[in-house]
């Protein structure tokens, strides 16, 4: 395919992709080169024109059966899979798309946001043509807005047969789209991993979630199985979003190969909206995230020792601690793209990177920064000499992220005091809901109040499971039986207690609108008499009540 770039501020004609489009439908707006141009495509635009606010009666519908239905063996199938995945499994989840949905047409196009879009995939299928198939389903014009931080962004608009694609390397909600483009269609999100259960991944999500769930546009959402699935829902749950339930994508391929698992686009969800007001879904944002924060500790308390070791001695532990954080095993993909890494010397620049990574991002939860400066603040003075003395990578750029987050993670240990011992750090933290499902990993003592020095309940053995109701600091609130109980989630010498098996996201409980309209104050009710006249209104209130009373009593 050729595609030719202009100016992104220059709008392109809707008809051939020309970028000379100073002439415009008196109707609607829409550009065209030539007067020529707009007469050869009044055909196709004169509904839109005329005001057709749905793109979906135009949908050629293909009922494509995955990738069976194409006649391609070996690695012919290999290379189509590789092109056109995204494209096919975009255009099988539009022909799902609930029935009373609209697709709303922007300027007579069909504009589409692909959030955390890369260079590598997405734009790759779409420049390649791997996309032909869903670009010719409607007969429009496609904007493709590719935002995501992992892009490159282009100068100029890439344009071909009508189709622009355009570049933003940053995230959604920090974008800065252009006019035109500033309202989509419908937005897709790719294997955005939202339902990864990585705390880490999901957190950047959340804002931009909550905003496209404010502006109730549709949004598709892929993911890679049932696993993520699973959290998904619950996290859409959780902000009392509208989705339709996950479906089996029938064009799921595995891209990367050190992610064998990873089977992009195998379900997919429709979402648009959510039941909570505005200022109830910035609550409810509020409360994910903090329950994310309790994740992110909890699954830190497990590895905060290895990343210790690792950066302790990167040349001699790294690969050893790295193993430690898998059970004492590496993925044989994750073991195959360490011993290819470009460092010559088993991939310690990419453990390296990994672990400063997770360090620095967990250090952004209080309590979790306090548990690092408790236990590795030596550990990280010493990577720190080691990362600026030693020649452990080739890329300039490496080396300078992550002295970066040498930097921020010092920082942030700057900002907490230090603790004398590991039970002092909880004990000014707020309660957080937690729930998940524990598996105890060494003896320990479940205990009545958040203190080492209250009543032992009971002592557990290792493999029990545990409900979990909440985290307060490093200390987590169990159901045991028919009442609740403390678990004191790391010790200096055996490690962190238990592991996570499964959590979900508890979901905030709002007053209906009747009760909140009960707890508003007089002051909301009359604003303009209320400061003057308060004491006449209740006077009057209080003899309307009085006389009501008096008329049940006496008939």
């Amino acid at each position: 395919m050729a595609w030719f770039g202009e100016s992104q501020e220059e709008l392109c004609c809707i008809a051939c992709g020309a970028s000379s489009s100073s002439w415009r439908c008196s109707r609607c707006k829409v550009p065209y080169c030539s007067a020529e141009c707009q007469q050869g495509n009044w055909k196709k635009h004169r509904e839109l024109c005329a005001g057709k606010s749905d793109l979906r009666p135009e949908l050629r519908v293909q009922n494509l059966a995955g990738w069976k239905a194409f006649n391609f063996r070996g690695d012919q199938l290999v290379k189509l899979k590789h092109r056109e995945c995204f494209g096919l499994a975009l255009l099988e989840a539009l022909e799902k798309m609930p029935a009373n949905w609209r697709l709303k047409p922007i300027n007579g196009r069909c504009v589409v946001w692909i959030l955390g879009a890369r260079d590598g995939i997405e734009k790759r299928q779409v420049l390649e043509g791997g996309w032909h198939r869903l670009l010719s389903s409607l007969d429009v014009g496609w904007d493709i807005v590719l935002i995501g931080p992992e892009m490159e962004e282009d100068k100029a608009v890439l344009v071909h047969n009508g189709t622009r694609v355009y570049t933003f390397s940053v995230m959604f909600h920090d974008a800065e789209l252009p006019d035109h483009l500033q309202r989509p269609s419908f937005v897709c999100a790719f294997n955005s991993g939202l339902g990864a259960s990585v705390p880490l991944h999901m957190k950047s999500w959340i804002p931009t979630l909550v905003q496209l769930l404010s502006h109730g546009w549709p949004l598709l959402l892929t993911c890679f199985g049932l696993h993520e699935a699973r959290l998904e829902a619950s996290l859409l749950e959780a902000l009392e979003a509208d989705f339709t339930r996950h479906a089996e994508g029938s064009f799921g391929h595995v891209l990367e190969a050190d992610k064998p698992l990873s089977v992009c686009n195998a379900m997919f969800s429709w979402v648009r909206g959510s039941k909570l007001e505005k200022e109830q879904l910035l609550v409810a944002q509020d409360s994910v995230q903090k329950q994310l924060e309790a994740c992110q500790l909890f699954q830190f308390m497990k590895e905060v020792r290895s990343h210790i070791l690792i950066l302790s001695d990167p040349n001699g532990s790294a690969h050893v601690g790295w193993a430690e954080m898998y059970d004492g095993r590496f993925i044989p993909a994750l073991k195959t793209a360490l011993e290819e890494d470009d460092d010559e010397n088993g991939g310690i620049q990419q453990i390296v990177r990994c672990a400063m990574k997770t360090v620095v991002a967990a250090c952004e939860v209080p309590c979790a920064a306090r548990l690092f400066r408790y236990l590795g603040l030596e550990a990280l003075k010493r990577f720190k000499h080691w990362a600026e003395t030693k020649a452990w990578t080739k890329h300039q750029w490496v080396s300078d992220e992550v002295l970066g987050w040498v930097d921020s993670a010092f920082q942030w240990m700057q900002q907490t005091p230090a603790f004398a011992s590991l039970e002092a750090m909880s004990e000014d933290q707020m309660e957080i809901p937690f729930n998940a499902r524990l598996e105890v990993r060494r003896p320990c003592e479940l205990l009545r109040e958040p203190c080492r020095t209250s009543r032992v309940e009971t002592r557990l053995g290792k493999g029990q499971t545990l409900h979990a109701q909440a985290l307060k600091g490093l200390w987590v609130r169990v159901q045991f039986r028919e009442s609740s109980c403390w678990l004191h989630g790391y010790s200096e010498t055996d490690g962190h207690a238990c592991d996570i098996t499964y959590w979900d996201f508890t979901r905030l409980s709002f007053p209906n609108k009747k009760w909140a309209l009960r707890m508003v104050s007089p002051a909301c009710l009359f604003p303009a008499v209320y400061y003057q006249e308060t004491s006449e209104i209740i006077q009057k209130l209080l003899c309307i009540l009085v006389l009501k009373k008096r008329r049940f009593l006496w008939g």
